[in-house]
C-alpha cells in the first residue's frame, strides 16, 4: 500500500509511471515528493490526500461528462477499429445521438449511429471535427483520419545500399564563409556527397537558436518553427547580388578573417558582421519588391500568407529580444509584452506606403524601417534551403536532405512565449541515469503538457512536424521515445530525481503519419537511450526507420557482432553527435572527458580504459574476420582502420549506413559529450574547410553483402 495512496491514484490517472527501469538496468519506483511537484506543475494541487482526492474527483467528472473522447484517431486503409463506443455520460441528455463530421474542406458529412457505435469508415484523410448531439446539448471531438502508415521507404531510397553523410552544418569551415557554416557549404557538401556516390546528407537541427550569442546547442532551439539566419549564404541573397568581402572597409574584413579562423564558434560576432549587410538587403527589398507584382514581391507575399499568424509572433518576439537585448523573457523588463498576449489579431497588413508591413505598434517597438525584418529573413531561408533541397533531387539523391526536429526548445524563449498554454513551468526534459551519463541529464528544455496539447487540438504539434517536413527528403525525431513518455525532471531536484509521464503516442503518430504522407517524405526515429518495452516494434508497424550506432553493438566476450546479424529498417553508423569522434573513441580521450566532468567513481576511470582496450581489440578481430584487415598488423593509426571500419558497417542488410564528416575530416573532439562541461562543447568547429574534407574513407557503393 502506498504512503499516499490518492497521490499514487491521482499520479495513474493523469499518465505518471508508478515504475520504470533505467538505463543502468535499475527497477526504480515513483518517489512521492517528485510525484507531487510534477502534478502540482500540471496543475492538479496534492500538497495534501484531501487535495490530491479532490484533484482526482474533478479530474474524473471532467472527463465523465463527454460522450466520446475528445481526439480520435482513425486508419485509412489499416486494421483498426474504424468506429468510436459512445460512453454513457451522465447528464449529457437522453435520447438517441445524432453524429455528424465537419471536414476539413468544409464539406460535412452525417453518420449513421448503431446503438452505442458510431462507425467512422469511409472518412477522407485529414483533420475533421466529430459533432455529437443529444438532448439538445453538443459536443465535438478532434478527428484525425490518417495512413495506417508512415510512407513506405521502398518509395523514396534505392533499392540498393543508401547511404549518407553525417553533417554538424554550423561547424563546417570554408574559404568562403563568415565563422559559420551555411546553406552554401551545404550545397558544395551535396555535390561532394553525390560524386562519393552518397544519396543523403543528415543534418543537425537548423532550429532558430537567437542572435544574442545565449545558445549555441542545435537541439536548445529558442523555436523549432524557424530557421536559424546563420545557415544564409550572404552570396545567394538576391539584393546582396555583387556582394564581395574585398569590397568591405578593413575593419569588416579583419573581423571576418578572425572569425574565419576561429577555432571556436563566436555567434554573437558572427551576427554583428552579417545583420548589416542583411538588414541593408532588407530595406533595398522593401524599396524593390515588397507588395510589387515583381517575381520576388509575389513570392514573399505567398509566403506570409502561408505563414499567417505564426511568423507574425515571430516578427513581434525578434523584435523585442533585439529591443531588450536578450532572447531570454525573464529578463526582459517590466511591461514587456506577455507569453503570447501579441499573436492575437497579429498580421501583415498595409502600411502607409501601401506595402506588407508587420503591425508592431501592440507592443511599442519598431519603425518602418525594421517592421517585416525577422519574416524576410525566413522567407529567404525557406527559399534558398528550398533551392539546396532542389539541388539534391537534381543530383539524383535520395532521399537528399536529413532534417533534424529536436525533442524540445528552450525554456523561457520564442516556442515558449507564443505558445504558452502548452508548456509547464517548473519542470524540465531529460533522460534517467544510463551508462554514459550514470547520473542523468537535464536537457534544460520546456516540458509541454500533453492534456494542454489536447486542448489546443494538436495544432503545435502538426504546425512543427509541417514546417520541418517542407524541404525534408526524410524527417529525423529527435528522441523519438518521447512521442510516447518523456522523463519530467522536477526544478532544483536533480535529474536522478525524476519521473516519466505518459504521452498519448497513438495520436502524436497519427498526426506524423498524416504530415508524411502529405508531404511524401520518409521519417526516422532516434531510437537509442531508455526505451519502453516493446517501442521499437511500434515504431516498425509505423514504417518509423529507426537507429543504431555500432560501437554500443559489442556483446561482452563474444565481441562485435558480425554486420550480416545487423539487419533492419534502421540507420547504422559508428557513432552519433553526442558519442566521440572514431578518432577520440580509438584513443579513449572521450574518457578523459568524462572522468573530469566527475562521471566515474574512484577508480573506474582505469576500468573503463581497460574495457576500451579491449573494444578497439575486439573491432580489429571483426576486421580480420571479415577480410577488411590483415591479421597480426598492427595499425599505425585510427586513420588506418576508418576506411575498412566504414566498409564493415556498409556490409551490414540495415537500410541506412551513415558516414560521420568529422570523422573523415579527422576530429579528434566531438561536438558533445553529454554530462560534461567546458567552453567547447557545441562550439568546436572543424579544423580542415569543407572543401578539402577527404572522402577516401567513403567505400564504394558496389560491395560484397550489398542489399539486393
Amino acid at each position: 500500500m502506498p504512503e499516499r495512496p490518492e497521490l499514487a491514484a491521482l499520479a495513474g490517472a493523469v499518465g505518471l509511471l508508478e515504475r520504470w527501469t533505467d538505463g543502468l538496468g535499475r527497477p526504480v519506483a515513483a518517489d512521492d515528493e517528485v510525484r507531487a511537484r510534477l502534478l502540482e506543475a500540471l496543475g492538479h494541487p496534492c500538497a495534501s490526500e484531501a487535495a490530491a482526492r479532490a484533484s482526482l474527483a474533478a479530474l474524473g467528472e471532467r472527463e465523465g461528462r463527454r460522450l466520446a473522447p475528445p481526439t480520435l484517431v482513425v486508419e485509412d486503409g489499416g486494421d483498426r477499429r474504424g468506429y468510436v463506443d459512445l460512453r454513457e455520460a451522465p447528464g449529457f441528455g437522453a435520447g438517441p445521438v445524432e453524429a455528424r463530421v465537419l471536414c476539413e474542406d468544409g464539406s460535412e458529412r452525417r453518420l449513421p449511429v448503431d446503438g452505442a457505435r458510431v462507425p467512422l469508415d469511409g472518412l477522407p484523410q485529414g483533420y475533421h471535427r466529430l459533432v455529437l448531439a443529444r438532448g439538445g446539448l453538443t459536443e465535438e471531438a478532434d478527428l484525425i483520419v490518417a495512413p495506417a502508415t508512415c510512407p513506405d521507404p521502398d518509395a523514396s531510397l534505392r533499392p540498393s545500399r543508401t547511404r549518407g553523410l553525417m553533417v554538424n552544418l554550423y561547424t563546417l569551415r570554408s574559404a568562403r564563409g563568415t565563422g559559420h557554416g551555411d546553406l552554401g557549404d551545404l550545397r558544395a557538401v551535396l555535390d561532394r556527397a553525390a560524386g562519393a556516390g552518397l544519396d543523403y546528407v543528415a543534418l543537425n537541427p537548423l532550429h532558430w537558436l537567437s542572435l544574442d550569442g545565449g545558445q549555441d546547442c542545435p537541439y536548445q532551439p529558442s523555436s523549432r518553427l524557424w530557421l536559424d539566419p546563420l545557415y544564409l549564404e550572404l552570396e545567394a541573397v538576391p539584393e546582396l547580388a555583387g556582394f564581395a568581402p574585398e569590397r568591405m572597409p578593413a575593419a569588416w574584413r579583419a573581423e571576418l578573417a578572425a572569425l574565419r579562423a576561429a577555432e571556436l564558434l563566436d555567434r554573437r560576432r558572427i551576427a554583428a558582421l552579417r545583420l548589416p549587410l542583411l538588414r541593408a538587403a532588407h530595406q533595398f527589398f522593401r524599396a524593390q519588391h515588397e507588395g510589387t507584382d515583381s517575381e520576388r514581391g509575389r513570392a514573399h507575399a505567398a509566403f506570409v500568407a502561408r505563414e499567417g499568424t505564426l511568423l507574425g509572433e515571430h516578427e513581434v518576439f525578434e523584435q523585442c529580444a533585439r529591443e531588450f537585448e536578450t532572447a531570454d523573457t525573464t529578463s526582459w523588463p517590466d511591461g514587456a509584452p506577455r507569453d503570447g498576449e501579441v499573436g492575437r489579431g497579429l498580421h501583415c497588413s498595409p502600411g502607409q506606403s501601401g506595402r506588407g508591413l508587420y503591425s508592431l505598434h501592440q507592443v511599442g517597438l519598431g519603425d518602418v524601417a525594421t517592421a517585416g525584418f525577422y519574416a524576410w529573413l525566413q522567407f529567404e531561408l525557406d527559399r534558398q534551403l528550398g533551392e539546396v533541397a532542389a539541388r539534391a533531387a537534381r543530383l539524383g539523391m535520395r532521399p537528399g536532405l536529413q532534417i533534424d526536429l529536436a525533442v524540445g526548445c528552450r525554456k523561457h524563449g520564442e516556442e515558449t512565449w507564443t505558445r504558452p498554454g502548452l508548456y509547464v513551468d517548473g519542470v524540465g526534459l531529460g533522460a534517467p541515469p544510463d551508462p554514459l551519463n550514470p547520473r542523468g541529464q537535464d536537457w534544460g528544455l520546456a516540458a509541454m503538457d500533453p492534456w494542454r496539447l489536447r486542448r489546443d487540438g494538436w495544432r503545435h504539434w502538426r504546425d512543427l512536424v509541417r514546417r520541418n517536413l517542407r524541404h525534408a527528403g526524410m524527417l529525423r525525431l529527435d528522441h523519438v521515445m518521447g512521442l510516447t513518455r518523456q522523463y519530467w525532471v522536477p526544478d532544483g531536484l536533480g535529474p536522478e530525481r525524476g519521473g516519466y509521464l505518459r504521452f498519448p503516442a497513438d495520436i502524436l503518430l497519427g498526426v506524423l503519419r498524416l504530415e508524411a504522407a502529405r508531404a511524401g517524405r520518409l521519417v526516422f526515429g532516434e531510437d537509442l537511450g531508455t526505451l519502453p518495452e516493446g517501442f521499437r516494434d511500434e515504431l516498425r508497424r509505423e514504417r518509423l526507420l529507426g537507429s543504431r550506432v555500432y560501437c554500443f553493438e559489442r556483446r561482452g566476450d563474444d565481441g562485435f557482432p558480425p554486420p550480416a546479424e545487423l539487419h533492419g529498417e534502421f540507420q547504422l553508423s559508428f557513432a552519433t553527435h553526442d558519442l566521440p569522434t572514431w578518432r577520440e573513441w580509438w584513443a579513449g580521450r572521450d574518457l578523459a572527458r568524462r572522468a573530469a566532468g566527475g562521471m566515474f567513481a574512484a577508480g573506474e576511470l582505469e576500468a573503463q580504459q581497460a574495457l576500451r582496450a579491449r573494444e578497439r581489440h575486439d573491432l580489429v578481430a571483426r576486421l580480420v574476420a571479415e577480410g577488411l584487415w590483415s591479421e597480426g598488423a598492427a595499425p599505425a593509426s585510427a586513420d588506418a582502420l576508418l576506411a575498412p571500419m566504414h566498409a564493415l558497417l556498409q556490409r551490414s542488410p540495415a537500410r541506412l549506413v551513415a558516414f560521420a564528416l568529422d570523422d573523415l575530416g579527422g576530429e579528434d573532439e566531438s561536438i558533445n559529450l553529454p554530462g560534461t562541461v567546458g567552453a567547447r562543447l557545441w562550439r568546436r568547429r572543424m579544423e580542415v574547410p569543407v572543401e578539402e574534407v577527404p572522402l577516401s574513407a567513403v567505400p564504394p557503393r558496389a560491395e560484397a553483402g550489398d542489399r539486393a
